[in-house]
């Protein structure tokens, strides 16, 4: 089965069919000028996808960027709060202490 596929697809063959020196001249022209385009085709696509995978770098390293800046600012945001949750407390004992001391008559 498999030789027939290859002497049919010889058979086909644009050089198979040549017979003359200038017909197999032309006939190699043919086949060169078909696989320079797909050797140009192949180029441009690794080219193409090069230059995607150089933005996609670039991408990720604004992102890298921008996820230690954010990082950062979760922890000062943390810190505030932190903060700001131990002034509540104080200040809430002062008021309690302030209202026990005003229940209980004293200054």
């Amino acid at each position: 089965m498999l030789k027939r596929i290859v002497l049919a697809l010889l058979l086909l063959s644009p050089l198979a069919w040549a017979q003359t020196p200038e017909e197999n001249v032309l006939a190699a022209q043919m086949a060169y000028q078909q696989a320079s385009r797909g050797a140009d085709a192949a180029q441009a696509r690794l080219d193409t996808v090069h230059q995607a995978k150089s933005l996609a770098e670039a991408r990720l390293a604004d992102a890298q960027a921008e996820l230690q800046r954010r990082e950062k600012e979760l922890g000062e945001a943390a810190a505030t709060a932190e903060s700001a949750t131990r002034q509540l407390q104080t200040a809430e004992q002062r008021l309690r202490a302030a209202w026990q001391r005003k229940e209980g008559g004293q200054r």
